[in-house]
């Protein structure tokens, strides 16, 4: 798990009350990654801070991590199309799921109103 100053409890903490054991990584790592999501937010992200984050979820798949879940929803921009990939939990992608599934939900007239 990575994200902004290490593993946000947000995640970390329901996964492990399920008995999910959790691998992060070490402090140059992190440090590069924080980098990396400070750049994005300010708008002057580089290819050192994308490398920064491929090296952090790299890592996180040497360790045999099953999966790495992406705790900040800037790392996915960091990555580009390899956030896509099947292991990795892209908070990005599922937020905005989440977004489009409540506005059609508000959207829709209830089947009695209809009538």
């Amino acid at each position: 798990m990575i994200g902004f100053n290490g593993p946000p409890r947000v995640y970390l903490d329901p996964l492990e009350q399920r008995g999910l054991q959790c691998a992060t990584i070490d402090a140059a790592l992190q440090a590069g990654l924080d980098g990396g999501i400070r750049a994005v937010a300010e708008g002057q992200e580089s290819p050192a801070d994308a490398a920064a984050a491929r090296a952090a979820v790299g890592a996180l798949r040497a360790a045999g991590a099953d999966g790495v879940v992406l705790g900040c929803t800037e790392i996915p921009l960091l990555l580009g199309e390899a956030a896509d990939a099947g292991d990795l939990v892209n908070p990005l992608a599922l937020l905005a799921e989440a977004t489009v599934r409540y506005a059609l939900e508000e959207t829709r007239v209830p089947a009695s109103a209809a009538r």
